[in-house]
């Protein structure tokens, strides 16, 4: 699989991914105010605290679905092998879970930029892409940085 397929591919997922992204966090209740302090990033994840909406297994659903519309964005390009998307979506649902461990700030993450908060993420999951090839691990990156991007441009971030 050449890279420029992939990136084509990661490009049609892009307008599923803000829907999807959007479910790993839980909602606010109706007529929630705008708190004028940072709120942690762990704290507005949906498969944790005392307001869960989503299981581990949830997640991996959602993450399951970007990855099969990423690799299925271009009907003209190579298909992806099944073992490998079952890796890319282990290596992802892995460090999208680590959302739930970062001690980062909501307003701290859109300071720095989802690249950063890629990075953030991958040093608190750094065994999640062993068993990825070297076309599986350019996917995940892809799908990583946009999942990142779209957190950062979700409703439950401050503006800056």
């Amino acid at each position: 699989m050449e890279p420029g397929a992939i990136g084509v591919g990661v490009r049609a997922a892009a307008a599923a991914a803000g829907p999807l992204i959007r479910r790993l966090f839980a909602q606010p209740a109706p007529g929630a105010e705008l708190v004028h302090q940072p709120v942690r990033i762990s704290g507005l994840v949906a498969w944790q605290g005392e307001k869960r909406t989503l299981t581990e297994d949830d997640v991996r659903e959602l993450v399951e679905e970007l990855v099969e519309r990423a690799v299925t964005g271009n009907p003209h390009e190579r298909a992806v092998p099944e073992d490998e998307r079952r890796a890319v979506t282990d290596a992802l649902t892995v460090t999208l879970l680590a959302l739930g461990h970062i001690g980062m700030g909501d307003v701290q993450a859109v300071r720095l930029g989802y690249r950063t908060l890629a990075h953030t993420l991958k040093k608190r999951a750094p065994q999640a892409t062993r068993q990825l090839s070297a076309d599986g691990t350019h996917l995940y990156n892809s799908l990583l940085d946009l999942s990142c991007l779209q957190i950062l441009n979700g409703p439950w971030t401050p503006p800056i």
